[in-house]
């Protein structure tokens, strides 16, 4: 096995991982029952999976211009995103959308009549 084959190898390793981990995000969307929990697994699965994808795909394509714009790519996701979602989180806050509480917690939580949530989520 040469170099090259291990290289090849090491990206489509990559490009899978980048995969778990958007479909790790998108179960999680599906599972979690509020949206801080949601905006969460949406926001990891997605930064993960964008960057892990990129870098194999960049390591598949070889030339210094892909790798610079693959990264790039990956520090405007790493920039965006959980500022993205941390304003929307904000908003929500503001807006009186409180988590979630669980039986454990004192304070008590949203009522389930104001919870927006995925379809087959109980």
């Amino acid at each position: 096995m040469s170099l090259s084959d291990a290289l090849s190898i090491l990206c489509i390793a990559l490009i899978f991982a980048g995969l778990f981990f958007v479909l790790t995000g998108t179960i999680g969307v599906l599972k979690f029952k509020d949206l801080y929990t949601r905006m969460h697994a949406i926001s990891k699965g997605t930064t993960f999976g964008f960057m892990f994808v990129l870098i194999g795909c960049a390591g598949l394509m070889g030339t210094p211009m892909d790798m610079g714009k693959a990264l790039l790519a990956i520090l405007f996701q790493f920039l965006t995103a959980p500022i993205a979602s941390h304003m929307v989180g904000r908003v929500a806050m503001k807006k009186g959308i409180r988590p979630i509480s669980s039986p454990d917690d004192e304070a008590p939580g949203v009522p389930a009549s104001t919870v927006i949530r995925a379809p087959g989520a109980e």
